[in-house]
């Protein structure tokens, strides 16, 4: 009854959402086999309820792949801390987040501006005679994966192997398994045998010279806790994976939602201090992460809507950012909007660790960019397209920009 793999639903799920959300908002889907929650109190509810669990292996086990082919993307799956439930949970984020909190993050700040500034030199050189750019691919996409790899003290020269190798790894995730294209399963395996040993590698050496970097402090703060080093190789690779794959998202997400709004774009060109605004906005118009799954531990009732114990549930973020119960004028995009109390990075228990470096790496982006070319337009001969199959993950594969 509802198409969410339409190629316009893969670009535009929104007008789907608010379909589902008036019609019937708490739905049962056939063709994924799970429950859809749509309205913003339900799915701000159940983000925060301890009657769901994150582990969806249990989406493992439905798929066609056989598990017992693929024993390193079970092991990077299985142990990922977003797919972690209390009190394993509770244990590995308070033994992270301390390493991640914002003043972590103050001393690469130049860093980051010099990386951002370097990658827009080289994006800016590459202007045609038409004065047309592709922007994901050419600076969006570099930017998270530079300043990972400088937090953790790694060279650069990784970069361009990472986001090929993560790019495997999150199209597998997208679809956990229930794919025919077998050489998708097979590649994301080996990314994953090399990303986990890689850091593994890395930590073995680091633990012998410590330093000053992300990868040093989260050695200390396992051992300290107690956890063993195979679980923190798996959180430096579910870092860059994982939040890579959504920031670039949110970036490209973004910058169309914003360019495709010309009076909210000449507000934000006369007033930067409105950007942290505007990256709210940008993040609740148009989610990297429009779907959470979960899966009930005991039989839940939402509404008048009895959901079993052990069902899969699909938590629509996209559709609760753009409930109008909870937001006024939803449909639109207004970066003045306040109070801004979207889900894009969860809430409760799950709510995103990378949320700071997230932010800022937008916040410096964006900055650079419209100062550097504040004539920046879509370009409206080439449409953007959707890089996703899924709606776990939702951003652009390209997008064509005028300068």
């Amino acid at each position: 009854m509802y198409n969410f793999f339409s190629e316009e639903a893969l670009l535009n799920p929104y007008p789907l959402f608010a379909q589902i959300r008036s019609e019937n908002p708490v739905c049962f889907l056939d063709d994924i086999n799970c429950w859809m929650v749509t309205r913003y109190q339900d799915v701000d509810l159940c983000l925060r309820s301890e009657k769901f669990s994150s582990n969806r292996s249990v989406l493992l086990g439905r798929s066609s792949v056989n598990i017992h082919e693929i024993p390193n993307l079970v092991k990077f799956v299985s142990n990922l801390i977003v797919e972690k439930d209390p009190p394993e949970h509770t244990l590995q984020r308070h033994t992270v987040q301390p390493v991640l909190l914002k003043n972590k993050y103050e001393q690469y700040l130049d860093a980051i501006k010099e990386i951002t500034e370097n990658l827009l030199r080289n994006f800016k050189s590459q202007v045609s005679n038409d004065n047309q750019l592709e922007i994901v691919n050419n600076f969006f996409k570099y930017i998270p994966a530079l300043v990972f790899l400088k937090l953790c003290d790694v060279s650069e020269i990784y970069a361009d192997k990472f986001l090929e190798l993560g790019a495997y790894i999150i199209r597998f995730w997208e679809c956990m398994g229930n794919t025919d294209d077998k050489s998708i399963i097979e590649k994301a395996e080996k990314s994953a045998d090399f990303i986990i040993n890689f850091f593994s590698d890395l930590i073995t050496a680091r633990k012998n010279n410590l330093g000053n970097d992300i990868i040093s402090d989260l050695i200390l703060a396992y051992s300290k806790a107690g956890i063993d080093s195979e679980k923190l190789a798996i959180f430096c690779a579910e870092l860059f994976v994982a939040g890579n794959a959504n920031t670039i998202d949110a970036m490209s997400n973004g910058l169309y939602n914003l360019l495709n709004n010309e009076n909210q774009l000449e507000i934000l060109k006369g007033n930067f201090d409105l950007l942290p605004s505007a990256i709210e906005e940008m993040l609740r118009f148009d989610t990297p992460g429009p779907i959470i799954f979960r899966v009930a531990k005991d039989d839940v009732k939402i509404g008048n809507t009895v959901i079993a114990k052990g069902d899969v549930v699909a938590l629509a973020i996209g559709s609760a950012n753009r409930d109008p119960e909870k937001f006024n004028e939803a449909e639109n995009f207004n970066i003045l909007r306040t109070p801004n109390e979207h889900l894009s990075f969860a809430k409760g228990n799950h709510f995103c660790l990378g949320h700071v470096l997230a932010r800022l790496e937008m916040n410096i982006a964006f900055k650079s960019l419209l100062k550097a070319m504040p004539n920046l337009k879509l370009d409206r001969n080439r449409p953007p397209v959707s890089k996703r199959q899924n709606l776990i993950f939702k951003g652009l594969s390209s997008l064509h920009v005028v300068v």
